[in-house]
């Protein structure tokens, strides 16, 4: 059953590859480090918690430098609900890898939001190393969450339970 839902949650995810070294952070933050505005952000930039859109054009490419960042507590397309980080091993492909970040996405899931990936009417997209930035040193990968039905979100889904 688990490895049905790691395919479905493949096959169903937005994968987009190439953390990029884009240290792009135009958006305006509080002390405490959170969204106050609307701008770009580098996705090395990104923090638990972030919120931002995705165009459609982004959605499909291979490689994401950045994304438009938002207050969470408007509407949005994703929201970071986890920043992880790869074993310092060789590249083992952009399939092994996108499994690896997949798999990792869906056993944190719960934590931040509350109910199970199964039971939850959201799904996970990642943003993880391209073999180009890996061997740049780029271990570092991004999980997001969307709704299903790609209707916008309105507040954070930390503690949802949806």
């Amino acid at each position: 059953m688990n490895q049905l839902l790691l395919a479905l949650a493949l096959v169903a995810a937005v994968v987009l590859s190439g953390c990029s070294s884009t240290n792009a952070d135009e958006a305006p933050r509080d002390e405490e480090g959170s969204l106050t505005g609307v701008g770009e952000v580098g996705v090395n930039r990104l923090r638990l918690g972030d919120c931002f859109d995705q165009e459609s054009d982004v959605v499909s490419s291979t490689s994401v430098q950045a994304v438009q960042a938002v207050p969470c507590e408007d509407d949005h397309d994703q929201e970071v609900f986890y920043l992880g980080a790869l074993p310092e091993n060789d590249y083992s492909g952009d399939q092994v890898t996108a499994d690896l970040v997949a798999e990792q996405c869906i056993a944190v899931f719960e934590t931040y939001v509350g109910i199970s990936y199964a039971d939850s009417s959201l799904d996970v997209a990642y943003i993880y190393p391209s073999e180009d930035s890996w061997n740049d040193g780029d271990r570092g990968y991004v999980c997001s969450l969307f709704d299903v039905n790609m209707e916008p979100l309105a507040g954070t889904m930390r503690g949802a339970a949806r």
